[in-house]
């Protein structure tokens, strides 16, 4: 999930949440006990919504706002950050999502950028 808040002064806030399918495929580079991470991130809208007072709005729905979708329906960025193996199955990362495509459909607002934890289980192959 993705998402951010806009304040108005004399206005209604606006909350906009978005939900993503994401993909990633990145490198390893061993370093100390874990392994430095770098490569590529895929997202695929599924939804979005803006909410201003009691009125919520459908970011992918065309002709919602303007006659067409805000939200574009694909994101994709660069990962850099580092995995730590907690134990044999276990590992912890954390990374940093670098978005390369525009947020927007007109492309004036911003990209997606943000902070990645995860927790991994290795499945044991025997």
């Amino acid at each position: 999930m993705r998402g951010f808040n806009l304040t108005n002064d004399g206005a209604d806030d606006f909350e906009f949440r978005m939900t993503y399918l994401d993909f990633y495929a990145f490198f390893p580079y061993p370093v100390g006990p874990g392994a430095v991470i770098g490569g590529i991130g895929l997202g695929m809208a599924l939804n979005g919504t803006v909410t201003a007072g009691s009125m919520e709005t459908d970011l992918l729905e065309e002709g919602s706002l303007d006659g067409e979708a805000w939200l574009n329906s694909v994101d994709y960025g660069l990962l850099f950050g580092y995995n730590m193996p907690l134990n044999e199955t276990l590992s912890f990362g954390g990374a940093y999502y670098l978005g390369l495509n525009e947020m927007w459909t007109d492309g004036d607002y911003g990209k997606h950028n943000g902070l990645v934890l995860n927790l991994g289980y290795a499945l044991p192959f025997k």
